[in-house]
């Protein structure tokens, strides 16, 4: 059974998250798991513990976490930032229940990219980034471009729901995008992963729900689905499919040496 990659997951809900690494090795499984709070990584991606098996834990502040106390939260942020390996979930969301909160997203999100990207000029390779993009794809890319995050991290767009013209302008300035169930249960999701270039593209679950119990066969199962149902839509060979998909991800997660995990 190859090893599938779920690049973007939140692993830190889990119910066994203290063991996690133990279900991704029997599912053959490697992972990228978001978290969403500074607090968060500190429970889960400094201690060497859960960082057993094949599991990078990213360091995150998800958007819909953001509060105007939002300075609080960049610190804590930076302070841990020399401790990982990857950072996510990140981002803006300027969909209509979070619009109130905008101006901090985009106030914190400008600043975590400039932390990031000084801390990434130390790395001897790019760390990865995966964000989070809700009616915000333009400003995301903008403020990527202008705090220099684009050129020094490798930037994963999760679940990308923006404009076809956002999907393009992402994709020409190299971003990848990691595409799971959720996404393609929508007609907008599937086109997409149709379009994207097998060498952009990555596999997610989004998964799971806070307290739920990770089962291994069931997690691999939503992978093993996301990736027939992408062979299917861009007919295309599942076992070569799978084989690009990993090959990327395998190199986008390979820790620095620069980290101490």
């Amino acid at each position: 059974m190859e090893t599938l990659y779920d690049m973007h997951c939140h692993l830190g809900f889990a119910k066994n998250a203290a063991s996690i690494g133990a279900v991704a090795a029997q599912a053959r499984i490697g992972a990228l798991s978001c978290t969403v709070t500074p607090e968060e990584f500190a429970q889960f991606g400094t201690d060497g513990g859960s960082n057993a098996g094949p599991i990078v834990w990213a360091l995150g502040l998800h958007p819909w976490y953001v509060t105007e106390d939002w300075r609080t939260q960049v610190d804590a942020f930076e302070e841990l930032l020399p401790r990982a390996a990857a950072f996510g979930e990140l981002g803006l969301d300027f969909s209509a229940r979070h619009r109130p909160t905008a101006d901090a997203q985009v106030a914190a999100f400008e600043q975590l990219l400039s932390a990031i990207s000084a801390e990434a000029a130390r790395r001897p390779t790019p760390p990865l980034l995966s964000l989070h993009a809700v009616g915000s794809a333009g400003t995301v890319l903008e403020l990527l471009r202008k705090t220099g995050a684009l050129s020094a991290c490798a930037v994963v767009l999760h679940w990308f729901s923006g404009s076809g013209e956002k999907l393009a302008a992402a994709r020409a300035v190299g971003c990848y995008f990691s595409v799971g169930p959720h996404m393609l249960a929508s007609r907008r999701g599937r086109a997409y992963g149709a379009q994207i270039p097998a060498r952009q593209l990555l596999l997610e679950t989004d998964e799971p729900p806070e307290g739920t119990t990770m089962d291994a066969a069931a997690w691999r199962g939503q992978l093993d689905s996301a990736l027939n149902h992408l062979a299917q839509l861009r007919k295309a060979d599942p076992d070569q499919l799978a084989a690009t998909i990993s090959a990327t991800s395998h190199r986008l997660l390979r820790p620095s040496p620069f980290t101490k995990l």
